[in-house]
């Protein structure tokens, strides 16, 4: 290659490059790095920090069981003898309620679903709509925004991170290592693409 044809794709390379970066990090963001936090959380329950996150509460709690993700807990209810019982008023309706003596750990085993860890999944609707909700280029910056992106979804991030006292959806330094390592394989194969042209 002559050197005139180096500075010809050197420059193009620059020029290109930003636009290319940004789809790179959106498309990586919308795919890779929102499934692998969803992935450690769902099958480790661990935090971006490498902590897990607080068990499910065994607190005692009440509920109609109609919120449920089946009618499990509520035909529990109903079966149980030893299930204590309440009617409150709501509005002009009187509303039954049964208490869980066991918390919602013990809710969501009548439900079928794991305990060992805190997976943040029950009905769905958090991780469903949970991704990509937007991205912006300036200059030399890259943003990419994920969280819900359904106004339910990310309440549920917000009430979840709240409750325990860090953020739910953050990158571990292993996904930012990854990240970063793409990131530069695929700028490795870009420029190897120009200088081949």
């Amino acid at each position: 290659m002559k050197f005139n044809d180096y500075i010809k794709n050197l420059n193009r390379f620059k020029r290109q490059l930003p636009q290319y970066f940004f789809n790179l990090i959106k498309q990586y963001a919308a795919h890779d790095v929102v499934a692998q936090i969803e992935n450690r959380i769902t099958t480790t329950g661990k935090a971006a920090d490498g902590l897990m996150f607080s068990p499910y509460s065994t607190k005692p709690f009440w509920t109609t069981g109609r919120m449920q993700k089946s009618n499990r807990l509520r035909n529990w209810a109903i079966g149980n003898p030893s299930v204590k019982w309440m009617t409150v008023k709501y509005g002009e309706k009187n509303v039954h309620l049964f208490q869980v003596p066991g918390g919602y750990k013990q809710a969501r085993e009548i439900e079928g679903l794991q305990t060992q860890y805190k997976d943040f999944e029950f009905s769905g609707q958090m991780w469903r709509m949970f991704g990509v909700k937007r991205s912006a280029t300036a200059k030399d910056n890259v943003r990419v925004w994920i969280g819900g992106r359904s106004t339910r979804s990310q309440k549920l991030i917000n009430k979840n991170s709240k409750r325990e006292g860090k953020p739910l959806i953050d990158m571990s330094k292993e996904e930012i290592a990854t990240m970063e390592k793409v990131i530069d394989n695929e700028i490795s194969k870009l420029m190897k693409k120009l200088n081949a042209a």
